[in-house]
């Protein structure tokens, strides 16, 4: 089986991967990690350099990779894989969880963090929240 985390950034999503793998006998994988590994690079820096579109595309990829992957697998996705239709549709035929987080708290969390959103303010944390689908 495959348990999807799903959620904004901040929400949780890596920590309480890891501590359900561990629980299930699962093995982890978390999708930002991996893209940063193949591309050599921080999700801050790909963006800054190829752009959202680009990550978007190779983190539409490795979702397909993963979901073709032998065994049983808690994966933490990036915040915005549930934006892209194609990508809600292979979730749903997963185990998805989606981690839920008051937008104040998002923004204590990813303060100080070299993600690419904190410097958008907390205006744009409560934009994107309320426009996130759940599946």
């Amino acid at each position: 089986m495959k348990v999807f985390l799903v959620g904004m950034m901040g929400s949780g999503k890596s920590t309480i991967g890891k501590l359900l793998s561990n629980i299930l006998g699962y093995k982890f994988i978390d999708m930002n990690e991996g893209i940063e590994k193949s591309e050599g690079k921080r999700i801050k820096d790909i963006f800054k350099q190829r752009g959202k579109e680009y990550f978007r595309k190779l983190e539409k990829k490795l979702l397909k990779r993963v979901v073709e992957m032998q065994g049983d697998l808690v994966v933490a996705t990036g915040g915005g894989v549930i934006k892209d239709q194609e990508n809600r549709e292979i979730l749903k035929e997963h185990k998805t969880i989606s981690l839920m987080v008051e937008p104040e708290e998002l923004l204590k969390r990813i303060e100080g963090n070299d993600r690419p959103l904190p410097e958008r303010g907390k205006e744009k944390i409560f934009d994107l929240e309320t426009t996130r689908e759940v599946l």
